[in-house]
């Protein structure tokens, strides 16, 4: 592990100064880097392979369940947490469905409004035309709504917003 972090580090500080600073020798770093790869990484980057081969062609859908499945079919002899940690390690992570949330809760003893402007926004003169708007926003970590509320004058365009309203609040 401490080869690794100095053949990672090599360009950024002298070799000499993190064999010191790690509390190995120079000549056993050295050694390290002539050595062929043991068996086990040799392994894993053979098993890594087929596990990029299965992820793409499932177009990354695939997580690790799944991918030690498909594997264990072919004949391979592994445990599904090798896989697991073989794909975190190559940075392959399945992609996960679109959640569709619902915006608007119709309570459907409420009568439904009748669309008094049928699609025509122009207006005569200002202040006479209100249309109102609500958009929904996916983020990462939380799900915000943006509420827009327009005035339909004689060219304007657009007239103002309310900002962002956690939905959890509506």
């Amino acid at each position: 592990m401490r080869y690794q972090f100095i053949e990672q580090h090599k360009h950024e500080f002298p070799i000499v100064t993190m064999c010191q600073v790690l509390g190995v020798s120079e000549s056993g770093f050295y050694a390290w880097r002539k050595r062929p790869a043991c068996q086990r990484q040799r392994e894993d980057a053979q098993l890594t392979q087929e596990i990029r081969q299965v992820f793409v062609t499932h177009r990354g859908r695939y997580g690790s369940p799944r991918i030690y499945r498909e594997l264990k079919d072919q004949g391979r002899r592994i445990s599904r947490k090798r896989v697991a940690r073989r794909m975190c390690e190559a940075d392959m992570s399945a992609r996960r469905k679109r959640r569709r949330v619902l915006t608007t809760r119709r309570d459907v003893t409420h009568p439904v409004a009748s669309h008094a402007l049928n699609r025509d926004f122009t207006a005569t003169e200002p202040n006479k035309k209100w249309a109102t708007d609500i958009t929904y926003i996916p983020h990462v970590y939380s799900h915000h709504t943006r509420l827009a509320l327009s005035r339909c004058d004689p060219g304007l365009v657009f007239a103002g917003s309310r900002g962002m309203v956690d939905v959890g609040q509506l």
